[in-house]
């Protein structure tokens, strides 16, 4: 009898190590995630466990397997993962924002430089009140921190925030402090926060499905081809892929 329950003990856990599907990265994909979790997880039979970290650390953990599923906010070279597999899932923007009490509208790339390099020191040289310019950065395993820096080609100064909710915090909060974040976050507090322009364009889906907004990204899921863990892999990718419209939605993600 006891080797009877050892061997029902053994087989059931068995099934849920199998079911279980780790995900861990982007801070800007995981809301989505989290939402697939609460409406399908059950349905599927699957044990979703959802963390953060950031996109180099969505891809470190598929390489060190040390999760299922990483998630990244960036374009992710498929041939230096190999031989993981690159899923595409859709679009978000880098979007600057400041606190409400700084009235302007629009930045371009010399005036995005000059303040994240310290050139400009105080909003009233923009146009904005006579107040000194306080900028954030994000941290190094951050993937706008990366885009900022290959887009503008310069390390911004600043306190670096690790998280685009402590981004929303800091700049909701502080009145003269401006930062990057994800746009799709942003427009989801948006009554919290200024969001600007860049370069004149309007920093919205349709912008960022037609290109028009050039400070878009790629959103991404990075898993190993031949996991143990595949046919829930597959599962999951199947049903969250054909419900990504909805999931991205929420959040003004582009799903193309």
């Amino acid at each position: 009898m006891v080797r009877f329950w050892c061997l029902v003990m053994l087989m059931t856990s068995t099934k849920l190590f199998a079911a279980e599907l780790v995900f861990e990265g982007s801070s800007t994909v995981s809301p989505t995630v989290r939402d697939w979790k609460k409406l399908y997880e059950k349905e599927l039979g699957l044990n979703v466990t959802v963390k953060g970290g950031g996109s180099s650390r969505g891809i470190a953990c598929v390489k060190d397997n040390s999760c299922t599923i990483g998630m990244a906010s960036k374009s992710v070279d498929a041939a230096k993962v190999a031989p993981a597999k690159v899923v595409h899932l859709g679009w978000d923007g880098l979007a600057f924002v400041t606190h409400k009490g700084v009235k302007i509208d629009n930045l371009n790339e010399s005036q995005v430089k000059d303040i994240f390099s310290g050139k400009i020191k105080n909003w009233k040289d923009l146009g904005g009140p006579d107040l000194a310019i306080n900028p954030l950065s994000r941290d190094e395993s951050r993937a706008e921190q990366s885009q900022f820096k290959k887009v503008f080609g310069i390390d911004p100064i600043g306190s670096p925030m690790d998280s685009n909710l402590k981004t929303i915090r800091y700049v909701s909060r502080v009145a003269s402090s401006i930062s990057f974040m994800s746009l799709g976050l942003a427009q989801k507090d948006g009554k919290r926060l200024n969001i600007l322009k860049y370069e004149g364009v309007e920093p919205n889906s349709k912008n960022l499905s037609s290109g028009a907004y050039k400070l878009r990204r790629e959103l991404v899921m990075i898993y190993r081809d031949g996991d143990a863990q595949q046919k829930s892999i597959k599962s999951f990718l199947d049903s969250y892929l054909s419900k990504r419209s909805e999931l991205f939605a929420e959040y003004g993600y582009v799903a193309d």
